[in-house]
């Protein structure tokens, strides 16, 4: 028993420690084949193939360049991962209107001490907290473009208003 107790903590530590997790690192062909998922929308709308991996008991979906293998995204929705700055999903973020950001399939908030870019929200919806109470605001019209969602954001909220959102994901992105 002893001994598959060690062959398991060998291999769980030698999975976890074969991946760089930074932007720009390249995903070794074995997580690849090992721990490949469906493609991933990436904030910018492209479609890219991704892995998902657990890294220190954290869940995450890492999107790679096909060709180079190269990291160009890392996305979290795990309730376990922590920022330096004590940020998790679920927490609230003070942001700006300039610092909420509508993309093609996210809407991007303030990045955090150590790099992390919250991401605020889907579909141009976000919940901010307001006297205690959270609510659900849609950011655009019915034409569900980031253009709409980014006059939505002038509308709703006045240029120096410090709005408190809700984080529903961190990012790492290639910018």
């Amino acid at each position: 028993m002893t001994i598959l107790k060690l062959l398991l903590t060998t291999t769980l530590f030698l999975q976890t420690a074969s991946l760089d997790l930074s932007v720009g690192s390249i995903v070794p062909k074995e997580d690849i084949a090992e721990f490949s998922v469906s493609n991933l929308i990436l904030h910018n709308g492209d479609l890219k193939p991704s892995i998902g991996k657990d890294i220190n008991g954290i869940t995450y979906r890492i999107a790679y360049e096909a060709k180079s293998r190269k990291i160009i995204q890392i996305s979290t929705f795990d309730r376990k991962f922590k920022s330096l700055d004590g940020l998790q999903v679920g927490s609230f973020v003070k942001a700006t209107r300039e610092q909420i950001i509508p993309t093609e399939s996210a809407v991007l908030g303030p990045k955090t001490a150590d790099g992390w870019r919250t991401v605020l929200g889907s579909e141009y919806e976000i919940v901010v907290l307001k006297n205690g109470v959270e609510s659900k605001v849609s950011l655009g019209d019915e034409s569900w473009s980031a253009r709409a969602a980014r006059n939505g954001i002038k509308k709703l909220f006045a240029k120096s208003e410090v709005i408190m959102v809700k984080v529903e994901q961190f990012s790492q992105i290639k910018e």
